[in-house]
C-alpha cells in the first residue's frame, strides 16, 4: 500500500480490494483510502473519506462501499456513515446510525446493511444491531432483534441468506459462541460454537463454509477453524 495502516477496514468490489481509513504508523487516524488491482498488482489512492476513522466497519451494498462508525480523531465512538461511489470516486455522508459504535462489524444481506455489536460512546459492549435501508436512507435499531450475547471485536460473514456473528469479547471475556441472524424471521439463533475462544479474529465465508482465523483469547495465534453450514 502507499500508506501504512492498522485498524483499517477492507472491502472488495468488482475485482478490486479497498483499504479504508485506519491508523498510520504514528497512531494518527486516517481518512485516506486506496484500491488494489490484482491484475496489475498495483495500489491506487482513491478519494478520501469525509471523516477520519479507525476500528470501523465496511461492506458493499448496491454498488457502493460503506464505511460505518469506528473511532474518530477525538477517540470517541462515531455514529457517522459514508458511502463511496467507485464510478464517481466520491464519498458521500448518509444517515447516521442510531447508536455510536466502534469495534463493530458490518455486513450486507437482504438488501440492507447491518451494523453488529461493538462499543458505544460510554464503552458499553453492545448486543444491539441496526439495519440501514439505502432506499429510505434510514437506520432502524429498535425493530432489529438483539444478539443473544453482547460482542465487540467480533467477526461477521454472510452465508446464503443469513448473517453470522462469531466470537469477540462480551465486555470482559473472549467468546467461542456463534449465532446466526435470519432477516426474514428477525431472529438470532445459536449455532455450533468454535473450539477456541477468539476476539479480534478474521471471519469469512467460502461457499457454505464459515472460517474463523486467528485472534485467540486476547492474543495472536495461527489457528483456523471452519464450520460447514
Amino acid at each position: 500500500m502507499s500508506t501504512k495502516r492498522q485498524k483499517l477496514a477492507v472491502a472488495t468490489f468488482e475485482g478490486k480490494l479497498y483499504a479504508i481509513g485506519g491508523w498510520d504508523e504514528h497512531n494518527n487516524a486516517l481518512d485516506t483510502a486506496e484500491a488494489y488491482d490484482p491484475k496489475a498488482n498495483t495500489w491506487t489512492p482513491i478519494a478520501s473519506m469525509t471523516t477520519k476513522r479507525f476500528y470501523h466497519g465496511a461492506a458493499v451494498l448496491f454498488g457502493k462501499i460503506y464505511a460505518v462508525g469506528g473511532f474518530g480523531v477525538s477517540i470517541n465512538a462515531l455514529d457517522t456513515v459514508e458511502a463511496y461511489d467507485p464510478g464517481a470516486n466520491r464519498w458521500t455522508a448518509v444517515a447516521s446510525m442510531v447508536n455510536s459504535r466502534d469495534a463493530l462489524r458490518v455486513a450486507a444481506v437482504g438488501g440492507k446493511l447491518y451494523a453488529v455489536g461493538g462499543y458505544d460512546k460510554f464503552s458499553n459492549t453492545l448486543n444491539t444491531v441496526e439495519a440501514y435501508d439505502p432506499e429510505e436512507n434510514t437506520w432502524t435499531a429498535v425493530a432489529v432483534a438483539r444478539m443473544t450475547t453482547a460482542r465487540r471485536q467480533l467477526g461477521v460473514a454472510v452465508v446464503g441468506d443469513k448473517l453470522y456473528a462469531v466470537g469477540g469479547i462480551d465486555g470482559s471475556h473472549a467468546l467461542d459462541t456463534v449465532e446466526a441472524y435470519d432477516p426474514e424471521e428477525n431472529t438470532w439463533t445459536a449455532v455450533a460454537g468454535m473450539t477456541t475462544k477468539r476476539d479480534g479474529l478474521g471471519v469469512a465465508a467460502v461457499g457454505a463454509t464459515l472460517y474463523a482465523v486467528g485472534g485467540c483469547d486476547g492474543g495472536a495465534c495461527a489457528t483456523v477453524e471452519a464450520l460447514n453450514l
